[in-house]
């Protein structure tokens, strides 16, 4: 009888122990999921789409559905050089819209191609939304209901940061001011960074994630928008560039 006691206590506390490591490692994982050290599968791909517009029941509540206004012009205006490679712009030729196919930023050497980015549904607030998805190799993504080159609105393009050709790894380097040059068919668009944002994305409200994704909405004006995710090591916030189309 002593044997069986003897025994059963010592699995007793085994299993509680056993029981502890378990609970104690499930509350790491998810404190770690929290602060975005850990992404799950599901959590990646969510972390790495971007969304668009079609959020039915924020847009039935009247939220705006447009990109917000730029940043005010600063006074003097410091422009790059234009580089002597590319044709003066200008606005007066009238020329057919063209869809993007080249990006160029001097300023952290990069040139890129651009090609169309796809879309995916997923699930946010029990309502199915669509995503656009970064390309995965090195281009950036064109969305397609985006502007075209030579059309009043919002270029919208994205891109990766640390994966699959990592295209934007650099966009973080930008500052106001400095140039980006889009080209397509015969179109030659000079752009000059006005907005740098780093926005929190990942486990957020619905609300503050549409008003992030207002940023890719169409625009009355002409501007071309970038987007990213950002930091590397857990793509828990949006990093996005807003630049006006130089006249």
């Amino acid at each position: 009888m002593q044997h069986i006691l003897a025994w059963l206590k010592k699995y007793f506390l085994l299993a509680i122990g056993i029981g502890l490591l378990v609970w104690g490692g499930m509350g790491i994982i998810q404190v770690s999921r929290e602060a975005g050290w850990l992404l799950d599968e599901a959590d990646q791909m969510d972390s790495q789409g971007f969304l668009p517009f079609a959020f039915p029941s924020l847009v039935s509540k009247g939220t705006p559905q447009v990109a917000p206004t730029l940043m005010p012009e600063a006074e003097p205006e410091v422009v790059e050089a234009i580089p002597t490679s590319y044709p003066t712009p200008h606005p007066e030729q009238t020329k057919e819209p063209a869809i993007p196919e080249r990006i160029v930023i001097p300023s952290i050497g990069l040139d890129a191609p651009i090609v169309e980015a796809k879309t995916r549904n997923t699930w946010l607030a029990a309502e199915s939304v669509e995503q656009w998805l970064a390309p995965d190799e090195f281009a950036a993504g064109w969305h397609t209901n985006s502007a075209k080159l030579g059309e009043v609105g919002n270029v919208v393009l994205n891109g990766h940061h640390n994966t699959n050709g990592a295209v934007f790894k650099d966009l973080v380097k930008l500052n106001s001011g400095d140039l980006i040059i889009v080209t397509g068919g015969d179109q030659t668009s000079f752009y000059q960074v006005a907005n740098k944002m780093t926005l929190k994305e990942r486990a957020q409200q619905p609300e503050v994630r549409w008003e992030n994704a207002r940023w890719i909405l169409p625009s009355e004006d002409s501007r071309l928008t970038l987007v990213t995710c950002w930091p590397p090591e857990s793509n828990t916030h949006r990093l996005i560039l807003v630049a006006r189309l130089l006249q």
